[in-house]
């Protein structure tokens, strides 16, 4: 079975990315996660000793190398490093060096891993530009993590608006989900923005997901220790909080919620 590939975009997305690739693992999905932000965030959290990999995923955009001599693996996770200069650079210069096909060129890079994994989960640049492309291009399904605010009310219908341009090139590319980060308890100042945002997914033909992630200074701890919540504090709220994530995106998938093992 190829994998389904997944991009994240949104409020706290490599946080996101990182805890649901080892939940993801720690349930026996063979899963891999595709830095493809020049901040590196992800390549920092999980494999900070790869910041200055030769092997990249800029280098494989730029077709200086073939994925799969990319990917590093590190306690236990398969993951494609970020480069900030060429990542940069590459936003700047695909569109002219290539401009009928630089959109593509993530998506013929994975033909010769898809069949190797279940999940390819690739964390999104927070601009809309070149590689945003080539990312959704790529993907089968967008989850995005926002804030319960009216800002990221805003910010999410302009990323749909940005989704239906690419579906001219990606006409399957689904939005599996929108979900609440860095959330905390307000009820009555939250429940009617909460209607808002579910009334929205329901729009786009989406759902709003039931879990919650809070805001958490475990969350902060795990990120200065370069791990994943579950690997830093996996009894935590927010690590259950993530596994429940987890869980309900395979619910969605019609996949099997495994057992977490770990």
């Amino acid at each position: 079975m190829s994998a389904k590939v997944i991009s994240k975009g949104g409020t706290s997305k490599t946080t996101c990315s990182v805890n649901i690739v080892d939940n993801l693992i720690m349930r026996g999905y063979k899963t891999l996660l595709i830095d493809l932000d020049s901040s590196r965030n992800c390549t920092m959290t999980i494999a900070p000793q790869s910041l200055d990999s030769e092997h990249n995923i800029g280098t494989v955009l730029d077709k200086q190398d073939k994925i799969q001599d990319a990917i590093q693996t590190v306690n236990g996770i398969d993951i494609v490093p970020a480069t900030n200069i060429l990542l940069n650079n590459l936003n700047m210069t695909l569109p002219q060096e290539d401009p009928g096909n630089y959109e593509h060129r993530l998506k013929e890079a994975l033909i010769e891993i898809k069949d190797l994994y279940d999940f390819i989960i690739i964390d999104n640049p927070p601009v809309l530009q070149a590689l945003s492309y080539n990312s959704l291009i790529a993907s089968d399904y967008i989850i995005i993590p926002c804030q319960a605010d009216d800002y990221s009310l805003y910010c999410i219908k302009d990323l749909i608006n940005f989704i239906d341009d690419i579906r001219q090139s990606n006409e399957y590319l689904k939005i599996l989900g929108i979900f609440f980060s860095r959330y905390r308890n307000r009820a009555q100042i939250q429940q009617s923005t909460k209607n808002n945002f579910i009334n929205l997914a329901s729009s786009v033909g989406t759902t709003l997901f039931n879990t919650t992630i809070p805001e958490s200074s475990d969350l902060i701890e795990a990120q200065t220790r370069h791990q994943s919540i579950f690997k830093s504090n996996k009894h935590s709220v927010a690590a259950k909080a993530y596994s429940d994530l987890t869980a309900e995106i395979l619910q969605t998938l019609d996949m099997e919620v495994r057992c977490n093992v770990g």
